[in-house]
């Protein structure tokens, strides 16, 4: 979770993690960034979502198939 934000000159793009901007100070610190979350996802041009899980699933059956194209071993 971060934002995209434009560099100084404006001419490329770079991510930002939520981590390097987010300071937690207790409940009360964690419902102001809870709050501040809510409206940044109302407010932003666009959301991506990405499946990790499928991603790594995808990751693992390239593996299998290139070891048994190439013969060898499935678990080494």
């Amino acid at each position: 979770m971060g934002r995209l934000m434009r560099d100084d000159h404006g001419n490329e793009f770079r991510f930002i993690p939520i981590y390097e901007e987010i300071t937690f100070d207790g409940a009360e610190g964690d419902a102001k960034v809870y709050i501040e979350f809510q409206h940044a996802i109302k407010a932003a041009l666009g959301l991506l979502r990405v499946n990790v899980s499928l991603a790594i699933r995808r990751a693992f059956d390239a593996v299998y198939d290139l070891r048994l194209e190439k013969g060898g071993p499935f678990f080494p």
